[in-house]
């Protein structure tokens, strides 16, 4: 009758009370089980809920990342952390998402100064206004520029962007939002405006905007 040389085997798994292994060098190793620590202490728990409120609440805004980071590889799961970090508010297990702390866009680019919204609830329409004058010259702008508009739907989780609504120079730009939202509740929805250049590359931080 043949015999087996088990530990020719290679063998790997948890037999009974023994976990058995082989390493990298291929040495074959057993061990006594041991329980893993708990998975479910509260710390852990708050941090699950902390990533999966942030990643829910930023997962809309994917494209619009790529848009306003053009720099970064990874702008959604680096806006991720940050948000983790900063934009999650509340107790465990009621967090939330603070979305006035979030930027949707980085950059050199000069920001506008003095920027309003003001909404026309009757006829659904944006008005962002703003000053034309490039106030800081240290820092790269145009009048040109390009001004870009994000906004999102918190309710429904859509996030819609708008680009080149208009230019710096202009000072306002006005957006119809029966075409593009009539049937959303404005109380829902959050509004960022940056701007961008063509010619320099470079986007503005966001200015974060609430109806």
């Amino acid at each position: 009758m043949g015999k087996i040389d088990l530990s020719k085997l290679g063998i790997s798994g948890k037999i009974g009370p023994i976990v058995a292994y082989v390493t990298k060098d291929g040495k074959q190793v057993y061990r006594k089980y041991t329980k893993p620590a708990n998975p479910q202490t509260p710390k852990q728990q708050a941090q699950r809920q902390r990533f999966s409120v942030a990643t829910k609440g930023l997962s809309p805004f994917k494209v619009v990342f790529k848009q306003g980071f053009p720099k970064r590889k990874k702008a959604l799961s680096s806006q991720v952390s940050f948000a983790m970090r900063e934009a999650i508010v509340g107790e465990y297990p009621d967090f939330r998402l603070d979305y006035s702390i979030l930027q949707v866009a980085e950059g050199e680019l000069q920001m506008p100064v003095n920027v309003s919204l003001t909404i026309d609830k009757a006829n659904r329409t944006l008005r962002f206004s703003w000053d034309p004058t490039l106030v800081y010259p240290s820092q790269p702008g145009k009048a040109d520029d390009h001004v870009n508009v994000v906004y999102l739907n918190e309710k429904e989780k859509i996030v819609q962007s708008l680009r080149n609504v208009a230019k710096r120079k202009d000072g306002t730009a006005i957006i119809d939002l029966k075409a593009e939202s009539g049937k959303w509740n404005l109380e829902d929805m959050h509004f960022w405006i940056y701007l961008s250049s063509f010619i320099l590359g470079e986007n503005s931080e966001s200015i974060y905007l609430k109806s």
